[in-house]
């Protein structure tokens, strides 16, 4: 066990420098592989303790350890196998409405790699689905200086897209704002709209209405990266009666265990809320 631990420890600590290396930078919760080392240490430590009749180490204080810590790996572990289960969703088309979810910027309030993927995303899809409006959210930074959604008008605006396509949503601050926030945008832009046709009308001589198309579900789909889809798309799910479809992104493949670590620790968390 000893052995298994050190070799954990090793191995989070390793990709900890890894990823600050390749990106240039510390990731956003770059820190979990840190915690997460720091667990596989402290049981390294008890396992050694123990086998060496440390009096801090008994058997049942290395025990509990042991359990807790292999809970907390096993709840990872599935969390991670559901978010995986969402990496690759089905394509579709047709759509009313594309929700772009925003990504950090850069200090310097440029684009990152993750947005820039999303956008030629959102691109690609705008231009298969030319009626289709698009929703761009992402607020502001704790800095307060421009918002994701701000930014990404900008980027697709300059890709051709038109502006009168644009929807920005600016308060969100993580994944469930996002979805809520754009929802709620979509409904209040119909609501001001009004119907775009005709309105119920009764079929002749059975007093039965008869629904125009625009009674049917709105078929959204949401731009995101392909570890983020899982998560993003049930959330939507939950809080809509409209046919929500994931539009996923690739991701970089050396800093995807960071992201579906960090996925994961997040799915866990939305689940205990209630969100999905």
């Amino acid at each position: 066990m000893t052995v298994f631990f050190t070799a954990g420890f090793l191995l989070c600590i390793g990709y900890w420098i890894l990823t600050a290396l390749y990106a240039g930078q510390l990731l956003a919760q770059n820190e979990i592989w840190l915690f997460l080392g720091a667990g596989f240490l402290l049981n390294a430590a008890a396992a050694h303790g123990w086998r060496n009749a440390s009096r801090y180490f008994s058997l049942p204080v290395v025990t509990a350890l042991h359990t807790a810590f292999f809970a907390l790996l096993a709840c990872i572990a599935a969390a991670g196998i559901v978010t995986a289960s969402g990496l690759h969703p089905k394509k579709a088309g047709g759509l009313d409405y594309i929700v772009v979810l925003g990504a950090a910027l850069r200090p310097d309030q440029k684009i990152s790699r993750t947005l820039a993927v999303r956008l030629d995303q959102a691109a690609e899809t705008a231009a298969e689905n030319p009626g289709a409006q698009i929703v761009l959210s992402g607020g502001s930074d704790e800095r307060g200086e421009g918002s994701e959604a701000e930014v990404m008008a900008e980027e697709l605006t300059r890709r051709g897209v038109a502006p009168q396509r644009l929807l920005l949503e600016i308060q969100s601050k993580n994944t469930y704002e996002n979805i809520t926030y754009s929802l709620a945008l979509i409904d209040r832009v119909r609501s001001e709209k009004g119907p775009a046709g005709n309105p119920a009308r009764v079929g002749p001589g059975t007093g039965h209405p008869i629904l125009s198309a625009e009674t049917r579900p709105l078929r959204v789909g949401i731009v995101s990266s392909d570890y983020h889809m899982y998560r993003a798309v049930h959330i939507a799910r939950k809080q809509s009666a409209q046919q929500i479809f994931g539009i996923a992104c690739a991701s970089d493949p050396v800093l995807l265990p960071h992201y579906m670590l960090r996925e994961s620790i997040a799915l866990l968390k939305d689940k205990f809320l209630g969100r999905l």
